[in-house]
């Protein structure tokens, strides 16, 4: 830790270039100034092209003691990462300047906090914020000229600089920027942001005459039609977005193919469809479109329900699955939840799957974006290739199982392949209620981003088995939290958690064949794919492995990569 006690005359210092580093418990760079008389000068302190990662607060500037305290703070060209709080300044009645300009903040728990009063002056252009759990607190803002998308660091070489597709590549700004970056190389006429300057004036940053399609990387304005090789092959090649390997193109759009009713068509709504075929059992096909009405899933027989993707057809009002007696199958494929979908007390001669389909968290009581309630029969279900997003008061997935009686057979839910992410809760197992409450929830192969908390079980005392296995954690709030009680069992290898404010809490903690670095993952696609040189490829379990990834794509079984797309 750097530290500063000033509480004398005019004190001139720079931080240039270095790689700073705390702790859990303490600080990279502090500053505390106590000026004792108006006389003195003020402090005058600069900061730039330095690494200052993994600590307690990144940087913290405090004017404290008497009103006579002054400082002037330059804050340049900087690369703050992997702290609790990046930039903290503190002063209240006291004459602060602050100027911090192209700055890189991600993967902070706070990234800017400001406690200051009008005796303080602040400029700030040209910084990015990415992927802390919170970019903002206090009187800090952002500028029009900062930068709000994935930095693309290469974390693999320290200080982390600008891959080649980086935005911060040009990005800052000339203004107080120092002529030569972190390794004394000199910065061009459109300096980088952060401590590291890369040697090319605009991403993406190639060889001379050298195509970027083909790279392996789908970003820009790539598609399949446009480079198949980096995008995924268009099925046929009229497709200008990626499609899942079971769908077609038709018109432009990728479409699940679907023998059955048809809505509209046979049936005028998807209710009338459903309520017709609950008996007999069939498949619904659901056509392109906004469908306003309540839906009730509750047959007698096997039944499935599919629609020409999850872009094209919406299911915007409420959706409930009811057990209804009978037995066979549940499938709903290709579709989007704008409400989120409840399931209530399936039996497992229902087994029910969810594929390639979005839900949408809503908020409220019951306003979770998928929902399993379970009070007597067990449940059987399986999430396949599915994104799932909550809100800041609703959960992804939640599951709550309130068994009656200790004949009844555990639920059992399956997650894998899937995107669950912004959520308060990415999964959230809690029971609260029957000791006779028993449950298995198997997390194979996800991807979990921006969530307050991606995986939480509470068990007390019920019996309860939860398996997570190849999964990418980051950029959340919190990992995993685990209160398994006594009688509750945990299984868990080959996952990484990088990035969270906090990875581990309760009895969660790190596992055998765990990854611990950048993922590298690309957020200009949705899901977010691994980046070439991700360290989550090649490194998932073999074992429970997925056939297929989110978008249908055999994985390999040999060396399968962790999270939900196959590389």
């Amino acid at each position: 830790m750097v530290f500063y006690q000033l509480a004398s005359h005019l004190v001139e210092r720079r931080l240039d270039g270095n790689d700073i580093a705390g702790q859990a418990s303490t600080y990279g760079v502090a500053v505390t100034d106590s000026s004792a008389s108006s006389s003195y000068s003020a402090v005058q302190l600069s900061l730039r092209n330095n690494y200052i990662h993994d600590s307690k607060r990144a940087v913290d500037l405090v004017l404290g003691g008497t009103n006579w305290s002054k400082s002037t703070f330059s804050f340049i060209n900087n690369t703050i990462v992997d702290s609790e709080m990046g930039l903290v300044a503190q002063a209240t009645n006291k004459a602060m300047t602050l100027t911090y300009r192209n700055n890189v903040f991600t993967q902070n728990g706070t990234g800017i906090s400001l406690n200051v009063d009008n005796n303080a002056a602040i400029t700030h252009s040209h910084n990015a914020h990415f992927g802390n759990v919170v970019n903002f607190a206090g009187a800090a803002i952002s500028a029009p000229s900062d930068i709000t998308d994935d930095p693309y660091l290469d974390f693999a070489v320290t200080p982390p600089e600008p891959l080649e597709y980086s935005p911060l590549i040009g990005a800052g700004t000339k203004t107080n920027s120092p002529p030569e970056d972190y390794w004394a190389q000199t910065r061009d006429a459109s300096p980088d942001i952060g401590a590291v300057e890369v040697m090319c004036d605009s991403p993406p940053c190639i060889p001379t005459g050298g195509p970027f399609c083909g790279d392996g990387i789908c970003v820009f304005d790539e598609t399949c039609l446009t480079c198949s090789q980096d995008c995924g092959i268009c099925n046929p090649a009229n497709c200008t977005e990626k499609c899942h390997a079971e769908q077609a193109c038709v018109a432009g759009a990728c479409v699940f193919p679907c023998s059955g009713a048809k809505v509209p068509g046979d049936y005028a709504t998807v209710s009338a469809a459903v309520s017709a075929l609950s008996n007999s059992g069939g498949t619904v096909c659901i056509a392109p479109g906004s469908y306003t009405e309540s839906i009730t899933v509750a047959p007698m027989a096997a039944l499935s329900l599919v629609g020409s993707s999850a872009k094209s057809v919406i299911l915007s009002n409420t959706v409930t699955v009811n057990n209804n007696g009978g037995t066979g199958a549940i499938t709903f494929k290709g579709l989007k939840f704008a409400k989120g979908a409840t399931v209530n007390d399936l039996s497992a001669s229902h087994p029910l799957t969810f594929s390639s389909c979005t839900f949408v968290g809503v908020g409220g009581t019951n306003g979770h974006a998928l929902r399993f309630n379970r009070t007597y029969n067990a449940t059987t279900a399986v999430v396949d290739g599915c994104d799932v997003a909550g809100n800041a008061t609703a959960h992804g997935v939640v599951i709550q199982d309130y068994s009656a009686s200790s004949s009844y057979n555990p639920v059992s839910i399956t997650v894998r392949n899937s995107y669950i992410h912004d959520s308060d809760r990415g999964l959230d197992f809690v029971e609260s209620s029957s000791s006779f409450s028993k449950g298995n929830i198997l997390l194979l192969s996800n991807t979990w981003v921006d969530n307050n908390t991606a995986i939480q079980l509470v068990a007390s005392s019920y019996t309860l088995g939860l398996t997570y296995i190849s999964n990418i954690v980051t950029e959340n709030g919190l990992g995993v939290h685990l209160d398994p009680g006594t009688s509750a069992t945990v299984t868990h290898t080959h996952n990484l958690f990088y990035g969270n404010a906090t990875n581990y809490s309760g009895s969660a903690a790190a596992g055998a064949n765990y990854v611990a670095s950048n993922p590298l993952l690309n957020f200009a696609v949705t899901p977010p794919s691994l980046l070439p040189g991700s360290p989550a490829a090649n490194s998932a379990s073999t074992a429970q492995v997925p056939a297929t990834d989110y978008w249908g794509k055999t994985r390999n079984a040999g060396s399968p990569d962790m999270g939900c797309v196959e590389q």
